[in-house]
């Protein structure tokens, strides 16, 4: 017991010449960094005073030369410390994993350790993450080009690319959640440019991948990233004519989970970017999902896409004057032989009735509507029919 009491009376020493910057601090902290850490993990009970301890020292482990192999204790002691799930919770805990992601050497196993994490994290564990990955990739400035690159190459594209090819769509969901922090500030000059370059070697390829799956992923990236695109030229108008030509051919795939997808994007990004989409690019878009997908007789899952990407269409003043001539061909879905189709083309009739200068009755004739009225209420008393058990 004196012993311990000595060594933390040492540890708190050289813990206060370091915060104070005294002489040869740099070789007096980096002997007892491991055995703060160490002291910390071996306490009972892992508590936040550990964390803000570890938070003040973060510059002490910058000193830390994590290539030398007598650096490894350290390295797997602070591996454990980052997997510890409170370090997510404290805004110091989250400030001290970035500043780990600063040494270039830590860079991969920190990543490797965030990655196993992630298919089994919660939300708000996932979001913290994404913080932790911007925050360090922000602070690596200007002058630290190598280590700026070492987090794009080793973290953040292993991160795009699953994005594109995970299978699990539990995973891709968590992955996503994590890249949300930089899908948000794609309007930032350098976060877009980060995007442009991790995401443009592998975007189009997956586009017209063999793979569904991974087709299906990318129509899902590219509404995130719309428009990819080099800020530093100004060739914006040649990226969005692509991304609308690659959502194009994605409306026509064979496969009816990337036409479903496809519709969903287009919606979205039409909804965001009306005005700078070219009026021909835009009128082929709703004239495969309004003519084409509303009326595939193959699957129902598409016929029930395309009517929630025109209610998401119709949130859209500017949409009006396109949707309003467009609509009527939709009408019949009210008689679709799925209930899914016919309850969602009547919503969609409830979003027509509130905007004005479209009359939902032009869309659905009233004949039509009293017609499916007294159809419906003779499916739901048939005691045949499932519906009606």
């Amino acid at each position: 017991p004196d012993g311990i009491v000595t060594q933390d009376s040492v540890l708190e020493m050289c813990e206060k010449w370091w915060l104070s910057n005294g002489e040869n601090k740099e070789s007096l902290i980096a002997q007892c960094l491991p055995l703060i850490v160490l002291k910390a993990l071996d306490d009972t009970e892992f508590q936040s005073s550990h964390v803000k301890r570890l938070f003040k020292l973060r510059d002490a482990f910058l000193v830390i030369d994590f290539k030398n192999p007598s650096s490894d204790s350290l390295r797997s002691l602070l591996l454990r410390i980052a997997s510890n799930p409170l370090l997510l919770k404290l805004p110091e805990g989250k400030r001290f994993l970035s500043c780990l992601l600063r040494d270039p050497d830590l860079v991969s196993d920190l990543h490797l350790s965030f990655r196993a994490q992630i298919p089994m994290s919660k939300k708000s564990a996932l979001l913290n993450y994404g913080e932790i990955y911007l925050r360090s990739w922000r602070d690596a400035s200007d002058d630290a080009e190598e280590l700026r690159e070492t987090i794009e190459h080793t973290a953040l594209q292993d991160l795009m690319y699953a994005s594109i090819h995970v299978s699990s769509e539990a995973t891709l969901k968590s992955v996503m959640t994590v890249l949300d922090a930089f899908f948000c500030e794609k309007k930032n000059t350098e976060i877009a440019s980060l995007l442009y370059r991790l995401y443009n070697p592998i975007l189009w390829r997956s586009l017209s991948a063999t793979n569904p799956l991974v087709r299906k992923n990318a129509v899902r990236i590219l509404e995130k990233i719309f428009p990819l695109h080099d800020p530093t030229t100004s060739e914006t108008k040649n990226a969005m004519d692509k991304a609308t030509k690659a959502l194009d051919n994605a409306l026509q795939d064979k496969d009816p989970s990337v036409r479903i997808m496809a519709s969903e994007a287009t919606a979205k990004i039409a909804a965001l970017f009306w005005d700078a989409l070219p009026a021909s690019g835009i009128r082929s878009l709703l004239n495969h999902i309004i003519i084409g997908h509303a009326s595939d007789a193959s699957s129902v899952t598409v016929r029930a896409a395309a009517l929630e990407a025109v209610m998401c269409l119709l949130d859209v003043p500017q949409s009006h004057a396109v949707l309003r001539p467009l609509l009527p061909s939709l009408g019949n879905l009210v008689h679709d032989k799925s209930e899914r189709v016919r309850s969602s083309a009547l919503k969609m009739l409830l979003k027509v009735k509130e905007i004005r200068g479209i009359r939902y009755y032009h869309v659905v004739p009233v004949s039509h509507l009293t017609a499916r009225l007294s159809e419906e209420t003779r499916l739901h008393h048939d005691p045949r029919n499932a519906i009606s058990r």
